[in-house]
């Protein structure tokens, strides 16, 4: 195979005969640099699930929170619902 180089005479570039060998290792470097790159773009996606995920569980932590705290309130509602249901029953059955 035949390549440009650059042999620096005044006269202009020279075809210089390069082996298949230096080819293919140019070709290896390129493959690793692209591999390395397509690491870090993973690394980088992974970290980003990551994070999504964490954001995720904490509002869905908080939802539950809210739901638990909106229950007890329900609940102690209702118990204010009975408590007040039996005064009036009572009140009821003095007047009668």
């Amino acid at each position: 195979m035949y390549e440009w180089m650059d042999e620096g005479n005044e006269k202009g570039r020279d075809l210089i005969p390069v082996s298949s060998e230096v080819y293919a290792a140019r070709i290896a470097l390129l493959g690793s640099i692209f591999s390395v790159l397509g690491d870090g773009l993973s690394a980088i996606a992974a970290g980003m699930a990551l994070q999504q995920a964490e954001i995720e569980s904490a509002q869905e932590a908080k939802e539950l929170k809210e739901a638990d705290d909106q229950s007890k309130q329900v609940e102690a509602l209702q118990k204010q619902i009975e408590q007040l249901t039996k005064r009036i029953e009572s009140m009821e059955k003095r007047t009668s």
